[in-house]
């Protein structure tokens, strides 16, 4: 069987885009017949916030049964800090226990927290943002966790993360992979990268080993599409280059 190898570097990106979302142009045309493609040696670095783009909004009922959202601001937070940020946007207090790592937020009935996403989808679209769906709400839940107990008037969150996201997919809607399925059934993704040091440090991944995917009887690639998403199928903040190399065999 014959190799070819394409290495990819988000730098290059044509048109605009971003690291997580770009094209790139390959300097000739390559064409591939019966081929199988895996993705090694990526490498970027973790500049997913506790709070971004992707996990900005505080969502509670407004007291009539509609739809109230706050806005907090993007960072990289220690709990306390967060709790803080919290308390500031939405009035009500809010207080980090550090040996529980967990939350505790003033809680009503008629304006209670809305914590869990699978909720927020039943509220129309006009409830949300600008950006905000209900299907994908940009809800800061993630962080928040999915165990909550109400005792009176507060609500605790037993177990909130500063890093909401492990894992990070590698995706390319030009190179039709569709024998891999996303944690929500979505296709396209080549790759899977783990965030294991936190908000900073280098990240690594790869194909698992001894996996290709098949690309079909003939492909010609010109141009290549990526993007880098969450475990909800989202585009991801990413501020760092990425690189990975793509490896063909045909």
């Amino acid at each position: 069987m014959e190799t070819k190898t394409l290495f990819i570097d988000s730098r290059t990106k044509i048109a605009g885009g971003t690291h997580a979302d770009f094209k790139v142009s390959l300097p000739e045309q390559v064409t591939l017949r019966g081929a199988r493609v895996r993705v090694d040696s990526i490498k970027t670095t973790d500049t997913i916030k506790t709070v971004s783009s992707r996990n900005k909004y505080a969502y509670f009922l407004d007291g009539s049964g509609g739809l109230a959202h706050v806005t907090l601001a993007e960072g990289a937070y220690p709990g306390v800090t967060f709790a803080a940020e919290l308390q500031w946007q939405s009035s009500r207090n809010c207080l980090y226990i550090q040996t529980s790592n967990s939350l505790q937020v003033a809680y009503e009935a008629a304006t209670r927290i809305i914590w869990e996403d699978s909720e927020l989808e039943g509220f129309p679209a006009s409830s949300f943002p600008p950006g905000a769906t209900p299907g994908n709400p940009l809800s800061i839940n993630d962080v928040l966790g999915s165990e909550a107990v109400v005792f009176g008037t507060g609500i605790t969150f037993s177990f909130i993360t500063m890093a909401p996201l492990q894992d990070l997919y590698l995706c390319s809607h030009r190179l039709m992979v569709h024998d891999s399925w996303m944690p929500k059934g979505q296709r396209n993704a080549i790759a899977k990268l783990s965030l294991r040091g936190g908000f900073g440090t280098m990240v690594e991944g790869k194909t698992p080993d001894g996996i290709y995917y098949e690309l079909g009887d003939h492909v010609t690639l010109k141009e290549l599409d990526f993007q880098l998403r969450d475990y909800r199928g989202a585009l991801v903040p990413l501020l760092a280059p990425i690189s990975f190399q793509l490896i063909f065999e045909c």
